[in-house]
This record gives structure tokens, C-alpha cells and sequence, in this order.
């Protein structure tokens, strides 16, 4: 088992790409930021989901699905994305 990362650094960093990734995902949802900005937030879910999934297992919830639905369903990404970072900041 690998050691977890420091919940009080890595929550806000997340919840920080988040706010992020929502903000070019409304803006711009076919853009390659957008995409981008998607990918690189899957990765940092991934390499969170321990984590998440002891402290703040809603927003894991939420991420998954919002990566789930990706920028083809823009709308759909962002308001998961909005409740992951609502999860975030009630965990933080």
C-alpha cells in the first residue's frame, strides 16, 4: 500500500482544478484547454481517489461522472464538476 497524499495540500490544489476545468469547459467545451484541462483532471482523480474516497467520497462520486460525461456532454461535466467542488470545500 502506498502512502496517501496530504489531504490539506491536495483538496484545495483539486478543488482548484476543478474551478478551472468547469470554467473552460463552459466556455470553450470543444476547445483543446478544455480538453486538456479534462485529461489533466482525470489523472489528478486518479492519483486523489484514495484519498477521496476516505475524506471526501461524494466528490470522488461526482468526478467520476463528470469525467464520465466528458466534454460531449458539456453541461452534464460541468454540473457534476460544480457539485464535486461544492464536496470539496465541505471537506476541506
Amino acid at each position: 500500500m502506498t502512502a496517501q497524499p496530504d489531504s490539506g495540500a491536495v483538496l484545495p490544489a483539486l478543488r482548484e482544478h476543478v474551478r478551472e476545468t468547469v470554467t473552460a469547459l463552459l466556455a470553450r467545451p470543444d476547445s483543446t484547454d478544455a480538453q486538456t484541462k479534462l485529461v489533466d483532471l482525470a489523472g489528478a482523480t486518479d492519483r486523489a481517489a484514495e484519498l477521496l474516497a476516505d475524506v471526501a467520497p461524494a466528490a470522488l462520486a461526482a468526478l467520476r461522472r463528470a469525467l464520465d460525461h466528458g466534454a460531449g456532454r458539456p453541461e452534464e461535466c460541468a454540473s457534476e464538476l460544480v457539485a464535486a467542488h461544492h464536496h470539496l470545500s465541505a471537506g476541506a
